[in-house]
């Protein structure tokens, strides 16, 4: 167990005015505990579970912020890890994990709200803004003669969301208005990438010269980043990453 001071609230959520000079300062407590096992010399299997509190968060509240707000993340690692060898290297993790917040936590709140509600008695737990409970990671690199290839691959679940449920027309402004849904009561789709980089090295008697290629997003997965709205808010188009991504490249080693 290890209790650690976490950041002292923003100036600003302690101004007199518009925040509260009296807010705690915020900290954490977590807990851990791993075992490991070696298959060979260059091959282990680790395994972590995990538990972090985070207490006295700043929320926005009915006296402009408290101190009420909570944390919580926990869930298991699972790393399988074969070190670096005269060929190859590579590992594979996977996390299964939760992150949630109590409360509507200060970051991202306006300081004036100009009349909008605070939740200051919803203290109900939710998921944080990065919560992803499939985390996989695959790392591998193979090195032969004067080549090297490798690759990375990541499949994470989406981050959550709000979703809209609702727009309405405001007919002063003439724009419409979005009705919110439950806060991070959906998610982004699945992530997912694959990654491949090609070397080849040229020795001199007093320098090497690489000379690579790196494909990213090889596969061209379509990653939905966010949401665009049309300005009624009733229909929607992903806002993609990166499509296929080459890159020729060299580098030079004294």
């Amino acid at each position: 167990m290890a209790r650690t001071d976490a950041n002292p609230p923003m100036p600003e959520f302690l101004d007199r005015e518009f925040g509260n000079p009296n807010l705690a300062l915020p900290w954490a407590d977590q807990y851990q505990l791993g075992v490991e096992r070696f298959f060979t010399e260059a091959l282990h299997l680790s395994a972590t579970a995990f538990f972090v509190r985070r207490h006295d968060l700043p929320v926005a509240s009915l006296d402009h912020f408290s101190s009420s707000g909570q944390g919580r993340a926990y869930g298991l690692e699972l790393l399988l890890r074969h070190n670096v060898t005269k060929h190859f290297y590579g590992w594979v993790a996977y996390t299964l994990s939760r992150a949630e917040n109590a409360g509507a936590l200060a970051e991202g709140v306006p300081m004036n709200m100009n009349g909008m509600p605070r939740n200051a008695g919803d203290l109900s737990w939710r998921p944080a803004q990065f919560d992803q409970p499939h985390n996989l990671v695959a790392v591998g690199s193979y090195r032969w003669s004067q080549w090297e290839a490798g690759i990375s691959f990541r499949l994470v679940s989406g981050t959550p969301r709000t979703p809209v449920a609702d727009a309405f027309l405001d007919a002063d402004t003439g724009n419409y208005t979005r009705v919110n849904g439950p806060i991070r009561s959906a998610r982004h789709d699945t992530f997912s990438q694959l990654d491949v980089r090609v070397e080849r090295r040229f020795t001199f008697d007093k320098w090497v010269l690489g000379v690579y290629v790196d494909v990213l997003n090889a596969l061209n997965f379509d990653n939905a980043e966010g949401l665009l709205y049309d300005y009624r808010s009733r229909e929607t188009a992903p806002l993609r990453g990166i499509p296929i991504f080459p890159v020729l490249g060299a580098r030079g080693r004294f």
